[in-house]
């Protein structure tokens, strides 16, 4: 399938940038989250390129419930990603009552 083989052919690019993204995080003190999650950003803005902009407001809101106390942010993490698994179904009733239904990136 061609969306595979772009990827293959696309592997080693993003294998480096992964790799330089990693040692980058990992000089960055772990207290501070944002400038790690600036680094994270700017990886997911070159692997997505145009269609980043879902991507990176998806990663907005996963940091933004690392903040919440642990009682309320490992049931707002599955919530987030449930919430990405239903609106990423295009058969779902949940995707098609979004305001924009046919974002590309969410491969409509």
């Amino acid at each position: 399938d061609s969306q595979w083989r772009a990827y293959r052919g696309s592997f080693v690019t993003l294998l480096l940038a992964a790799a330089v993204t990693t040692a980058l995080t990992r000089r960055i003190k772990a207290e501070k989250p944002t400038a790690r999650l600036a680094c994270g950003l700017a990886f997911v803005a070159v692997a997505h390129g145009g269609g980043a902009g879902c991507v990176v407001g998806v990663c907005g809101l996963f940091h933004a419930a690392s903040f919440l106390p642990p009682a309320l942010a490992v049931p707002a993490a599955w919530a987030l990603a449930l919430a990405c698994l239903l609106a990423k179904d295009p058969a779902l009733p949940y995707r098609r009552a979004l305001p924009a239904p046919c974002w590309p990136v969410l491969g409509a």
